[in-house]
């Protein structure tokens, strides 16, 4: 099976994308590593440092926060820690993790979070993913509510094959 790094207060979040792999006749195989959002920054990570072959990288809405200054992430860091409940709360709508899907809500640490904010998506790095032969996918939605997807595509087209989903939010979903 591939190697799969879920997203940041979440578990089991892999079965959340089935949909996005059916409608694109993706079809996981033990050369394939995914990662959904704070996942796909883990991902990349490990597609770097990989010895195995790997086949495709596959980034699902990627934690892209490059276009962010430090006051905006700083303050993310202040509101987590001053309310971690609230803030989850917030964060799980803004994400599109509603009622129905709340059995994938799991624990959220600090130190995830800055690693999530302060993680930046490096040219170099991506073009040594793709210089190794490893072919990128990267799904975006356009109304996503947690990065910017738009600077998110302009970024990354230079490196893979990019998905945008004009109706869909961070989670894939419309």
């Amino acid at each position: 099976m591939s190697k799969f790094f879920g997203g940041f207060a979440l578990k089991n979040d892999l079965r959340l994308f089935t949909h996005i792999f059916d409608d694109f006749g993706i079809i996981l195989n033990d050369y394939d590593v995914c990662g959904f959002s704070y996942g796909a920054q883990k991902a990349l990570s490990y597609t770097l440092h990989c010895k195995s072959r790997i086949n495709r990288l596959i980034l699902l809405s990627p934690a892209f926060f490059n276009d962010r200054d430090t006051a905006f992430l700083d303050s993310q860091i202040n509101n987590f820690t001053k309310n971690k409940e609230l803030y989850l709360k917030y964060f799980y709508k803004n994400i599109g993790l509603d009622d129905t899907l709340s059995d994938f809500a799991s624990n959220a640490l600090l130190d995830d979070l800055q690693s999530l904010l302060y993680f930046r998506f490096k040219d170099d790095d991506l073009l040594i993913v793709k210089h190794l032969g490893i072919k990128i996918f990267i799904f975006l939605g356009g109304k996503d509510r947690i990065i910017d997807s738009k600077n998110a595509m302009e970024f990354f087209k230079n490196f893979g094959i990019v998905y945008f989903i004009k109706e869909a939010n961070h989670l894939l979903r419309i």
